[in-house]
């Protein structure tokens, strides 16, 4: 290796002294371009080149200069340059990928989608162009197209662990984690040792509750390559969840020392600071990994999050909006407010009294399920938590399984409906088939168990799904200030489909105005006992609530059910840190400090009732 280096070095010093005596000889600048580029000689390189299209344009050389400035972060100067060289060479699929590389990066979607499709056109083969074009749906919200690109990519070239992993991490955002788990397994038999393959699957399975293979994915990640950030961020994240914050500061810190972790490992070691009361030193840390960043444009959300969170926690308040509005603003929202309503509005035309009453029930009873729903951040977590308290409830966390049968309803019943439409012609066998699935999901339960819950908050708009289904099932809507629950999901990093309108506060209004009208329906329609309970209230009084919501669920009162905060058990929500703690009140009228900020949704929820 070494020789090659001096090799190469003595060519390059050999070429740029050739060409001090013969400047006009444009194969030797090209060849001297080449080497500087690959030596990282990227300000050389690029000289050689311009020196070369003066003597003569072309669209070759005008591609290799558009990557060296590429290279130098010069991104106006690299469109510019592999503009020019498609233009003299349209038909080049290479050219054309280069240039949307380089309109993706200065966040031109548009210009990047047209580029990525010229290369595809020009070579149908290109999977790179493929999986380039689903990284721009992705990044514009358009994740069913972002999929169908990345299968075209795979069609090419079916064994690329890379493009699997990719269309796995497509499924995970959009909650389709069999087959997510699917890709990331194909990906590994493509290549065991794809180290991106094994810490996407811990990702997966922490997200499914599956903490023992979690960890086992997180360590064999680690144990191919040791300082892999995702991996780290991972295996920190479960020692987080699980409270165990002095375990994730321990294998941290060496590696924080050592200056040899990428800064979204240094922002994982400051949250686990701020878990250990050491908040001040978590702030100086990720505001030193903003400030030091060379290009703002390209840091994560989640550092932008992450920083909100220890400004909110100081109380610095315009600081941290700042940072999460910087943050949102990052990510390409797909919600669209007006499809939403459209899509609210066909369940409520659809789910009647006299529809909900003439369709089938199943027949299939076995622990009673209990359903706690509405606004994300508004408490549902904590009202699983207690209930998770007593000894004859199975806490499910939030379930996706009805979700899915909501999605692949149409498949399902082979109708040309999609649902709810296609529910017309359901009958009780497929309902009970529907239960039974539902129910075998979490595995043998102890005999002592009577209720089930599931606490997915998106499960309101599937109330009457859920009568159908499970007719002896139980719903608590749990209701906060929308000014509270909306600015906490404005707060929050959501990375599901479903949750997009969190990125905008006008839009979660919107979504506010339509949970808001889908709820009063189903609870003028729905045979299903609901029970509301006002976040600020079992705040202030949670013995009288607590024993409401075991009441409800119909079980004995159980006095564990006051010690919530003492379970040992996993929360995987964005709630994990709080369930741990006695009931706290600085969560009701939040917003106060922040409403300075708020006109946009105030605007959006004074618009839903006029």
């Amino acid at each position: 290796m070494q020789t090659d280096a001096a090799a190469l070095q003595s060519r390059i010093r050999e070429l740029k002294e050739y060409v001090r005596n013969k400047p006009d000889d444009r194969e030797a600048l090209i060849e001297l371009g080449g080497l500087c580029h690959v030596s990282r000689e990227f300000e050389s390189a690029t000289r050689c080149y311009r020196d070369a299209l003066k003597i003569q344009e072309d669209a070759r050389c005008w591609n290799e200069l558009g990557r060296s400035l590429n290279n130098m972060r010069n991104l106006e100067g690299a469109e510019e340059a592999f503009s020019k060289a498609g233009a003299l060479e349209p038909g080049s699929a290479e050219m054309q990928n280069n240039l949307g590389h380089v309109r993706r990066a200065r966040k031109d979607y548009d210009g990047a989608e047209s580029a990525f499709r010229a290369a595809i056109a020009a070579d149908p083969g290109f999977a790179r162009a493929h999986h380039n074009l689903a990284t721009v749906f992705n990044n514009t919200g358009r994740f069913d197209d972002a999929i169908e690109s990345f299968r075209s990519g795979l069609r090419c070239n079916p064994d690329d662990p890379q493009g699997l992993t990719n269309l796995g991490d497509m499924f995970h955002v959009c909650q389709q984690y069999d087959e997510a788990e699917e890709c990331y397994r194909k990906a590994l038999e493509c290549d065991p040792v794809y180290v991106d393959a094994w810490s996407a699957l811990g990702w997966l399975y922490q997200g499914r509750r599956r903490m023992d293979e979690a960890q086992q994915a997180y360590e064999e990640a680690l144990r191919i390559m040791p300082g892999h950030s995702v991996a780290l961020s991972g295996i920190t994240a479960l020692a987080e969840l699980k409270g165990d914050y002095e375990t994730g500061r321990a294998l941290l810190e060496p590696l924080i020392d050592a200056g040899r972790v990428k800064p979204e490992i240094k922002v994982a070691y400051a949250r686990l600071l701020h878990r250990l009361r050491r908040s001040d030193e978590a702030l100086q840390i990720v505001e030193s990994v903003v400030e030091q960043a060379s290009n703002k444009d390209t840091i994560p959300p989640a550092i932008h999050f992450s920083l909100g969170d220890l400004h909110d926690n100081a109380g610095n308040y315009d600081a941290a909006f700042e940072s999460y509005r910087r943050a949102n603003e990052l990510v390409a929202s797909s919600f669209d407010p007006d499809d939403h309503h459209r899509g609210i509005s066909a369940y409520i035309e659809f789910y009647d009294r006299d529809t909900l009453g003439g369709l089938p029930h199943s027949s299939v009873r076995r622990q009673t399920p209990v359903f706690i729903v509405g606004m994300p951040r508004s408490g549902t977590s904590l009202v699983e938590q207690i209930l998770a308290s007593h000894p004859q409830v199975y806490a499910a966390g939030e379930r996706v399984e009805l979700y899915h049968m909501a999605r692949n309803m149409r498949e399902y019943l082979n109708s040309a409906y999609d649902h709810p439409g296609c529910l017309v012609n359901i009958t009780p066998p497929q309902l009970d088939e529907l239960a039974k699935q539902y129910f075998d999901a979490p595995g043998d339960l102890d005999a002592g168990v009577r209720c089930v819950t599931d606490k997915l908050p998106a499960n309101f708009l599937l109330i009457g799904l859920m009568e159908l289904v499970f007719p002896d099932a139980r719903v608590i809507h749990c209701q906060r200030d929308p000014l509270d629950s909306g600015l906490s999901c404005y707060f929050q990093n959501f990375n599901s489909k479903g949750l997009a309108f969190s990125r905008d506060l006008g839009h979660i209004g919107a979504y506010y105005n339509e949970y808001i009208r889908l709820m009063a329906h189903w609870h003028e329609v729905s045979s299903l006992p609901i029970l509301d309970l006002p976040y600020a209230e079992l705040v202030g009084d949670v013995e009288t609530w607590s024993r409401r919501l075991v009441e409800f669920a119909g079980l004995p009162w159980d006095d564990c059910c006051l010690k919530f905060y003492n379970i040992d058990r996993v929360v995987n929500t964005a709630s994990y840190a709080q369930v741990r703690k006695p009931i706290y009140s600085t969560s009701v009228n939040r917003y106060r400090h922040y409403e300075s900020h708020l006109q946009p949704l105030k605007d959006a929820l004074a618009a839903g009732t006029s």
